[in-house]
């Protein structure tokens, strides 16, 4: 299956000039990045995108590959296509195992998901922040 890539997706939407700032929040956010799972959760309209875009517009952190999510990406094929090219963006060579399967007539999530652990061990080097903006949008 192929999968039209819009790539404003794969970018966090610029700085608002005008946003409450939120030290407090921004260094909780940078001492978790440190783990290998930090999670930011809050009700819709409360600042959580805006809060990552900022904080990766200051850290100036070139190995942070961002995807914004909406309804349509509760399809496997498309989650995982936009996964990689995601990831894509902050390495360029990596996930081409799980490209290629994409390219299949149906790719099952399971066989998806493992190709891209695969993937990542293999061809992801250093480490690589993935940011997985609205979430709340994938239900299956």
């Amino acid at each position: 299956m192929s999968v039209s890539i819009l790539s404003t997706k794969l970018h966090p939407p610029a700085s608002r000039t005008a946003q409450v700032a939120r030290p407090a929040l921004q260094t909780r956010l940078a001492r978790g990045l440190r783990a290998k799972v930090t999670i930011v959760s809050a009700p819709p309209g409360f600042g959580k995108t805006t809060l990552l875009s900022t904080w990766l517009a200051a850290s100036k952190d070139s190995t942070v590959a961002w995807y914004s999510l909406d309804d349509d990406d509760n399809d496997p094929a498309r989650f995982f296509a936009y996964l990689a090219a995601s990831l894509r963006t902050v390495q360029p060579d990596s996930v081409r195992t799980l490209e290629s399967l994409l390219e299949t007539v149906s790719p099952k999530p399971r066989e998806l998901a493992a190709t891209l652990l695969n993937d990542l061990a293999e061809t992801v080097s250093g480490d690589v922040t993935l940011v997985l903006d609205d979430y709340h949008h994938i239900t299956q």
